[in-house]
């Protein structure tokens, strides 16, 4: 896909600009927006291999596995696996997990596109469409005005689905490496096409999709780490959830056959090795942070997960009793898992009740969990009586009633299980969204007294993460997350995620200064850190350092040119810098990127006015009067005064 600037000019290096603080404020809407996304950072860009650090869990490993170390290969390709494990491999290709993510041309002659599917459907104002075209599938985006003209039209190819489709998809558009998610989903609980979760009117262009967001939908994907959304060729190896995920790599094993050349989760030493091959994906917490010197793809099967990531969840004291979010943690609340570390038999994992080779479907799904359940409970019958137990459950599912079904609120349509299996259910409280000043966190894993500096370092990086999707308060939290990356970069001074996460903190708190030199200290060590640059463009512009502000703009576009933000905030500088020809060629990609602004269409009138084109400033006018843009009799009344 060709650049959407054809070709980048050479920008002046003059400045001005009112737009430069909302381009930070839209890239953090986009966090927001995707608060279900976990991410995490890594210290370096990965175009040069990152150096392996003396600490890193793979090179300590001293066990029988082979397959631990850094440089064991991998296959990308279950294929490879079929000759001697045939059988598992036949019914994981139909689990969910095998089918996580699929090519759109080998999925598009199975999409349900008919109108009772709701397609097309509107929302927010406009009419979203989804058109095949052979092995292609567009989405679209249109509105018409009061003639049924096209006024706004706007639209994705799409090259990957998102999702098995057991619950639903969302769909990626592959813009020249740098992923983005169409406002289009397919809601497979309802059997409905939707607007995607979490998308509002400053998303409608995409929502920029991060190497976390993928870290659980595909095998490996390739993210450029210190970027919002790029990744490198080739994106992906291997698609859906493949066997490596949980083995580890694969290569050696394929050649030898040989039992330690290849990880087998069932036979790993304890409970907590054995379940973090399943938290990779299943323990969500309130945020998840990369470990210092860490990489998104360095976790092995058969070692913790907690060496790679620290996850941290509420404590108790945020709101009485804290809220578990995912499935692990709701299973270390259950009383069968509380009750089977008292057992003489081994702990409760997640594999005694979950066959990860084997999708369980509807017709087999009440047997084969109340079989499950009788392991434990055969001699300690259920308190009901069987006529009761008949009257309330026709099939007597022990999951119906002792793992009841909820909404979520973070996915429309779709409802997930509550894995505290309580004795008597009740419905899941909904989180209180009204204030975030007395949340508390802790890790979700025990750890160490001599790691106790390393979990300072983790918990401060939560805080501002928490902070950029909202669930945090700057004011509240920021001074004393501050205090925790100090105290990392004091003794670290090349953690590059600490100083960003410090700088950025700063940033949301005002201290602009401060906060410049953490970026500036950041960028130094890499240069192209999209967050650090970001910011960094917003606080030079605020302190008056206007050529830095403009040559970090510039950087921006030049990295991700495919972000609206970027493409007004670097035009409005243009225009109040005098440089009307270059903010012209500016506007206009903008306004390609993100034909429905309304901002985008001011802007363009202004230019057009500058440059005495009055009869395409008012068709201009015209189009924002249908779009119903807010504040339009000032802006009507700013025209009349520029075009007599």
């Amino acid at each position: 896909m060709s650049n959407p600037a054809q070709s980048e000019p050479k920008l002046s290096r003059k400045f001005g600009s009112r737009g430069i603080v909302f381009a930070m404020s839209i890239v953090l809407c986009v966090a927001a927006s995707a608060a279900w996304y976990w991410r995490s950072h890594r210290e370096t860009d990965p175009a040069p291999r990152r150096a392996q650090a003396s600490n890193d869990p793979r090179l300590i490993y001293r066990g029988e596995y082979t397959n631990i170390h850094p440089d064991a290969a991998f296959v990308d390709n279950d294929a490879r696996c079929v000759p001697c494990h045939a059988d598992i491999c036949a019914t994981y290709g139909r689990h969910p997990m095998a089918r996580s993510l699929t090519k759109m041309a080998d999925l598009a002659e199975g999409e349900n596109l008919n109108a009772d599917r709701k397609n097309p459907f509107n929302a927010l104002n406009y009419r979203f469409s989804i058109e095949r075209k052979g092995r292609e599938v567009w989405h679209r985006l249109d509105r018409d005005d009061d003639d049924g003209k096209a006024l706004v039209s706007l639209s994705w190819p799409v090259h990957y689905a998102v999702g098995s489709g057991a619950r639903g998809r969302s769909y990626l558009t592959d813009r020249d490496g740098a992923l983005y998610q169409t406002p289009i989903s397919w809601f497979a609980q309802k059997q409905i096409w939707d607007l995607s979760p979490g998308f509002g009117p400053s998303l409608l262009s995409g929502r920029p999709v991060d190497g976390q967001c993928l870290f659980c939908h595909a095998n490996r994907a390739h993210f450029r780490e210190s970027s919002v959304n790029r990744f490198d060729e080739p994106i992906f190896s291997g698609l859906g959830i493949s066997c490596e995920r949980c083995h580890g790599p694969a290569q050696r094993h394929v050649e030898t056959q040989a039992k330690w050349d290849i990880v087998n989760p069932r036979n790993l030493a304890s409970a907590e090795l054995r379940d973090s091959v399943c938290e990779q994906c299943h323990l969500k917490g309130k945020m998840r942070v990369m470990r210092r010197e860490r990489g998104t793809n360095d976790y092995r099967p058969g070692l913790p997960l907690s060496a790679f990531l620290r996850v941290f969840v509420e404590a108790d004291d945020t709101h009485g009793k804290a809220k578990a979010v995912s499935a692990a943690e709701q299973m270390h609340e259950s009383r069968c898992y509380q009750a089977s570390l008292d057992s003489n038999d081994k702990p409760m994992v997640c594999v005694s009740c979950h066959d990860p080779h084997r999708y369980i479907g509807p017709a087999e799904r009440v047997p084969h969990y109340r079989g499950r359940c009788l392991k434990c409970h055969e001699s300690i019958p259920c308190a009901l009586s069987p006529a009761e137990r008949y009257r309330r459950q026709a099939d007597d599912s022990c999951v119906a009633c002792h793992m009841p079904r909820f909404g979520t609120a973070d996915i429309v349509h779709t409802a997930a299980t509550d894995h505290r299996i309580p004795r008597i259910p009740s419905k899941p409280k909904p989180e209180d969204q009204a204030s975030h000043e007395n949340l508390a966190l802790k890790p979700f894993h025990s750890y160490r007294a001599d790691e106790e500096t390393e979990v300072r370092r983790d918990l401060g990086l939560a805080w501002v993460e928490l902070m950029k999707i909202n669930q945090a308060n700057p004011q509240v939290h920021g001074e004393s997350a501050e205090a925790l990356l100090m105290a990392a970069v004091r003794e670290h001074p090349g953690d590059v995620p600490a100083r960003e996460a410090l700088g950025f903190s700063q940033f949301l708190r005002g201290l602009d200064r401060a906060s410049l030199d953490n970026l500036e200290t950041a960028l130094s060590f890499d240069p192209r850190r999209e967050w650090s640059l970001n910011a960094a463009a917003v606080l030079t512009w605020r302190l008056g350092r206007s050529d830095e502000s403009l040559d970090y703009w510039r950087r921006l576009v030049a990295d991700n040119p495919w972000q609206p933000a970027y493409r007004r905030a670097l035009t409005e500088i243009l225009i109040q810098q005098g440089d009307r020809a270059e903010a012209s060629r500016q506007c206009q990609v903008w306004l390609r990127l993100e034909p429905m602004s309304a901002d985008a269409r001011r802007t363009w009138i202004h230019l057009l006015l500058r440059e005495n084109r009055r009869d395409e400033a008012r068709q201009q006018l015209r189009q924002l009067e249908t779009l119903k843009a807010p504040d339009l009799d000032r802006v009507r009344a700013w025209f009349d005064e520029r075009s007599p």
